[in-house]
């Protein structure tokens, strides 16, 4: 049979042949892998050198500046310059800083440890002679590298030297000195010098074990080198020998630059080595990082081994269950493939049988998939006629814009087809259709809208005001947007849902707006009233000037004892009337009780631009009186009138509490003093009512 032969072919050719690729492409990128990753970890094992050491540099070189700018350090320098003679306090001061840095520095170091490690913090003047040290034996003694440091004293950076040797009997050192500077004036050196011993660095590989780091100072010299990682006692190694001469003599030929950094080959006794440099930041050290490449080769053999073995027993067990496999597929297969040639054919009710093994799963599945698609094209059929029924009758106007095909279908109480010229804004994107049938205040969120839905995003509803067509009004609409992606997962169809939702908007809105007015003037009542006015002053309180006042009818209690509240209430109403008339759209105007009225005045120019308001008022009541005196109504038997309180935002108080105190203030001076008067507050006249 073809098929078991050319299973037979196919597993001989695909389980050698592969087997052999494989493990010759595995060598070649596992080789690249170890070699990128060994270069690697010599590079990061450096870095942290560098880092280590540059930040030992840097504590130095910050307790030097540290010290060169004390005051106390460079009026002493100044007085020894002139010849004064240093006072006991001075020297004894100087002499006390010294000796607690040294304690510092070997707070945790054994006593032999103390006695080997050289630290002295030397204060040098113009001539080179120690004035003051933390060794005694120092002072009046030639600093060393002072010629060196004469040359760096208009520097100022922190100078360090080169490794310093045969400085009192002691080799190996490194001097750290910042000039001093009194008055703007050269006065003298703070000079460190430590032993080299006082570097610590460490490599840091387990993986590794032949790793090694030298450091050299900007001359070259070999300054250290870290033990080996055999070593678990992690011992510094100080004697120059024990560095390898070839890696010191490749070392010598590298053009060395301040940014200088790479890879070094060389090889030594032990076979080829590996070397990684860079130079410690701001300074002129230099890191070298050195392995044994004999330690990567075998690493990398012992993992090929381990990696081969596993895929040759991967590959045979592979052939195995592939010749077993082949023994049970191709008559099942074959009776398989003539029932997919009826499917093709359009024959659905074709059944598939088998019970060998896993083709009895794939019978089950394809006879329940064979049910599922006979029973959901019958659904479909009958969903497509509801759709086409709900559609056609469907009170919502409903769009369906093919971006593919540039068309819009829209159905609802009309159902039509047509095509759109694709129109584009200035940023090259495209118009939806029917965006100049949106109300230009909602075009905006519109165009975002729909937008939103071409990105494939999901989009909540929002509300519009459009019309259907260019003769009809502004309605109000709910929209509800979705997008249908076609199978490269783009934005194909969008379809769109328009709900008249005019007459429940407008009847929401009148809801809105009883809830805000009082029924009686139709002017803000208290509770809109003081919302307004807060949220004015939370954004505006400290922008411009604003004013609040409270006006008070005078003697309305009597009107309404006298002539009854129905007199009162056509009062109140022809009062407001003419007070609407008087004020701008912007200013708030509110009743908040029986007689007081609360109008908020924003950004007001001057007190002359409140007393023409306050006039209008006055005037609004004289209105109200001479219309209906003429009239022959008995208007009133009291004496009515108007009272003002005015405070200003924000030279009263920035709050609705604090101005509506300072102006009901205001206004119980005015009814005090007279009645039908205008007070501005004023902390004096606060002051005079208490």
């Amino acid at each position: 049979m073809k098929t078991k032969h050319y299973i037979y072919k196919n597993l001989i050719l695909f389980s050698v042949a592969p087997l052999i690729i494989f493990i010759a492409i595995l060598h070649f990128v596992a080789w690249q892998e170890q070699s990128t990753d060994f270069e690697n970890k010599l590079m990061l094992i450096n870095n942290n050198a560098v880092q280590d050491i540059g930040k030992f540099i840097r504590e130095r070189e910050n307790l030097v500046q540290i010290l060169s700018q004390i005051d106390r350090i460079k009026m002493f320098l100044a007085e020894q310059q002139k010849g004064d003679l240093a006072t006991e306090n001075e020297k004894l001061y100087i002499n006390t800083i010294f000796q607690r840095i040294q304690e510092n520095q070997e707070a945790n170091l054994l006593q032999d440890e103390k006695e080997k490690i050289v630290f002295e913090l030397n204060l040098i003047d113009k001539t080179g002679i120690i004035v003051a040290s933390n060794i005694t034996t120092n002072i009046k003694q030639k600093s060393p590298k002072f010629t060196e440091l004469q040359q760096y004293n208009n520097n100022d950076n922190v100078y360090i030297s080169n490794l310093l040797g045969d400085y009192n009997n002691k080799t190996s050192l490194l001097v750290f000195a910042k000039p001093v500077y009194y008055k703007d004036n050269y006065v003298g050196f703070i000079q460190l010098i430590i032993d080299k011993k006082n570097i610590e660095i460490n490599t840091i590989s387990n993986e590794y074990k032949t790793v090694k780091l030298l450091v050299f100072d900007k001359g070259s010299n070999f300054i250290k080198k870290s033990a080996d990682n055999n070593n678990p006692v992690m011992k510094d190694v100080y004697e120059d020998n024990e560095a390898d001469s070839e890696l010191i003599s490749k070392w010598f030929s590298v053009n060395k630059t301040e940014q200088s950094k790479g890879f070094l080959s060389y090889r030594n006794k032990n076979g080829q080595q590996l070397a990684y440099y860079s130079n410690i930041p701001n300074t002129s050290w230099a890191v070298v990082a050195t392995a044994d490449k004999q330690e990567l080769i075998r690493l990398f053999e012992k993992r090929i081994l381990l990696a081969s073995l596993g895929v040759a027993i991967f590959c045979f067990c592979l052939a195995l269950g592939g010749w077993i496999l082949t023994q049970k597929i191709t008559k099942p297969l074959q009776d398989f493939i003539e029932i997919l040639g009826k499917v093709k054919a359009g024959d659905f009710s074709a059944k598939f049988s088998s019970k060998e093994g896993e083709f009895s799963e794939v019978a089950y599945i394809f006879n329940t998939l064979m049910e599922k698609i006979n029973k959901d094209k019958h659904e479909l059929l009958q969903r497509e006629e509801c759709h086409r029924i709900i559609m056609e009758s469907a009170q919502e106007s409903i769009f369906e814009w093919d971006l593919e095909g540039d068309t819009v279908y829209r159905s609802g109480k009309i159902t039509d087809k047509y095509h759109y010229q694709k129109i584009y804004d200035e940023d090259h994107k495209i118009i939806p259709p029917h965006t100049f049938f949106v109300h230009p205040d909602d075009r905006e969120l519109y165009l975002n809208h729909m937008r939103d839905v071409l990105a494939g995003k999901t989009v909540p509803e929002i509300d519009i005001r459009a019309r259907l067509n260019q003769s009809s009004e502004f309605n109000w609409y709910l929209l509800i947007s979705k997008a249908v992606l076609n199978e490269k997962n783009e934005v194909s169809k969008v379809i769109v849902l328009l709900r008249d939702v005019d007459k429940l908007k407008k009847e929401v809105e009148e809801l809105q707006l009883r809830a805000q007015v009082d029924l009686l003037t139709g002017l803000y009542n208290k509770v809109t009233t003081e919302n307004f006015i807060r949220k004015y002053l939370n954004n505006n309180a400290r922008v411009g000037k604003h004013a609040l006042i409270i006006c008070d009818l005078d003697n309305f209690k009597k009107l309404n004892d006298t002539l009854g509240h129905a007199k009162g209430d056509r009062l109140l109403k022809g009062f407001t009337e003419n007070l609407k008339l008087s004020f701008r759209k912007d200013d708030i105007v509110g009743r908040v009780g029986g007689d007081e009225f609360i109008i908020f005045l924003k950004n007001v120019k001057s007190n002359e631009a409140i007393l023409s308001k306050i006039e209008a008022v006055q005037k609004a009541l004289a209105d109200y009186y001479d219309i209906n005196s003429r009239q022959g109504e008995q208007v009133c038997i009291a004496d009515i009138s108007v009272s003002f309180g005015v405070a200003f935002s924000p030279a009263d108080g920035i709050t609705f509490e604090e101005l509506y105190e300072k102006a009901d203030t205001a206004l119980y001076l005015s009814k005090s003093r007279g009645k039908g008067r205008l007070t501005i507050f004023t902390q004096e006249k606060e002051n005079d009512l208490t």
